[in-house]
């Protein structure tokens, strides 16, 4: 069966390519009302004036079409009220995948069409979608701390570590850690491979459970806390975890004591190894 989760390089779903600065109309425009509320997709998006005006030229040609089909049908449309709000929603994302443009790979609504006939095509090729589970525990670990990619010799072990790094470490510590460092990378050798994930999560805040004897005035204090934790925009956490991948179960695991070695001695600040659910999720974290 073929795989959907292939992959493709992006001269396959890349739109129309030129240079931003070629010409006038091709001049960068950032719109900030647009691309602040794209998260990290506006940073990597941009706007041309050509770009904005075929945007622009689209909002004006869906709000004349809805105007007439109001003014000429307004009871058939006061009892179809959800079309005619679909029919928005799709002039607007349309007009928004002409104005977004990817430096790289050329106007969005391109790039959008030949990613979506490459998944159509891939799901007519395949008769339906096939459930991928690119890993599975090994039979023979009770712990279920180490994973085996499907169809490929690679054994993986992960852990969650607390990193030692920070904006006020002196430059000896840093020394310290940069030889740390080089120890663990030579000691690994080249069968072997550690990748650090980095993420950062957003923490929930949950209420404080207080004693039966509490207070007026500690229910009002712990209900001013939870709400300033709640709404604050920072009230998030850095997760950092750490996976060490090799060819055979016998060589992870010699790589993995070396590796807990480095950390007893200082590389992290404290780290614990990923078992079962936590080890499953944090992977498909990665995957999906």
């Amino acid at each position: 069966m073929q795989n959907n989760n292939e992959n493709f390089s992006n001269n396959e779903i890349s739109g129309n390519k030129f240079s931003l600065r070629s010409r006038a109309l091709d001049l960068i425009k950032k719109w900030g009302f647009v691309s602040n509320r794209l998260g990290p997709l506006g940073d990597l998006l941009i706007s041309t004036w050509a770009s904005t005006i075929i945007a622009f030229t689209i909002l004006m040609a869906g709000a004349v079409i809805i105007s007439i089909l109001v003014m000429k049908h307004l009871p058939i449309i006061l009892q179809n009220l959800i079309p005619l709000i679909l029919l928005a929603i799709g002039v607007f994302g349309i007009a928004l995948q002409f104005l977004l443009i990817n430096p790289s790979e050329g106007f969005q609504i391109i790039v959008s069409y030949k990613y979506l006939k490459h998944k159509f095509d891939s799901f007519v090729d395949a008769r339906g979608y096939k459930k991928v589970r690119p890993f599975t525990f090994i039979p023979d670990n009770p712990e279920k701390d180490i994973i085996k990619m499907v169809d490929k010799n690679i054994y993986i072990a992960g852990y969650s570590v607390v990193g030692v790094y920070s904006p006020t470490s002196f430059t000896s510590d840093l020394k310290e850690y940069a030889k740390l460092d080089a120890t663990l990378l030579t000691n690994i050798e080249r069968d072997t491979t550690i990748i650090t994930d980095i993420s950062i999560n957003k923490v929930v805040p949950e209420k404080l459970e207080l004693p039966d004897n509490t207070t007026q005035a500690m229910i009002i204090a712990r209900n001013l806390r939870y709400q300033k934790s709640s709404s604050s925009l920072n009230n998030k956490n850095i997760k950092t975890n750490i996976y060490i991948s090799s060819p055979s179960l016998e060589v992870l695991q010699k790589r993995r004591t070396r590796l807990e070695m480095q950390f007893r001695q200082g590389l992290v600040l404290g780290y614990q190894r990923l078992y079962k659910n936590d080890l499953k999720k944090a992977i498909k974290s990665i995957y999906f």
